[in-house]
């Protein structure tokens, strides 16, 4: 349901008949920037993944969607080594500060890598790094849409409004919990 957030918020609030390229930091399986494609047929892709096995599985993904063709895949750190821009930048980060990952049910840190969950001393590491470099990767009035834990949208708002972000739009998962947010860069 996190990801179904960030899908709609991004789904609602960029355009249907125009081609988008979508950036996809810290991929994963792929979920996100699949689904876009999948949704939305004139918009292309890049996936990026500092994991290869998670590359490899977000190729599976995407063969079994048909969207292949309009996604390309790097492995990189947070896109270093990505260099063009993007009309959107998305991102479900490691959100989890470190210390909390040994609470995590079974189910969460049994299945995911602590890579994937573990985002510092205070859960929001990833938002800085990733923060920090958008100004080289979005197009002139690009956006960034990201995926928050619990708790973490007053600070993430706070350091898009420092990177030069503005319209910031938060959105509520199922639970009511403001799981996502959506900025536009000045």
């Amino acid at each position: 349901p996190d990801s179904e957030t960030l899908v709609m918020a991004v789904l609602h609030h960029l355009p249907v008949d125009k081609e988008v390229r979508v950036l996809d930091l810290g991929t994963g399986t792929g979920c996100l920037v699949i689904t876009l494609l999948a949704e939305r047929i004139l918009w292309k892709g890049v996936a990026v993944d500092q994991s290869f096995a998670a590359l490899q599985m977000a190729r599976r993904n995407a063969a079994s969607l048909q969207v292949t063709d309009r996604l390309d895949f790097v492995q990189s750190c947070w896109g270093n080594e990505i260099n063009q821009t993007f009309d959107l930048v998305i991102s479900n980060p490691p959100y989890i500060a470190t210390e909390d990952i040994a609470a995590l049910s079974d189910d969460v840190k049994n299945f995911d890598p602590v890579e994937a969950l573990d985002g510092g001393v205070d859960g929001l590491e990833a938002y800085r790094t990733i923060i920090n470099g958008l100004p080289r990767l979005l197009s002139a009035g690009g956006m960034v849409c990201f995926e928050i834990g619990m708790g973490q949208a007053d600070a993430v708002c706070a350091m898009l409004q420092k990177g030069n972000f503005e319209n910031i739009l938060r959105f509520k998962d199922l639970s009511g919990i403001e799981r996502v947010l959506l900025a536009k860069y000045r």
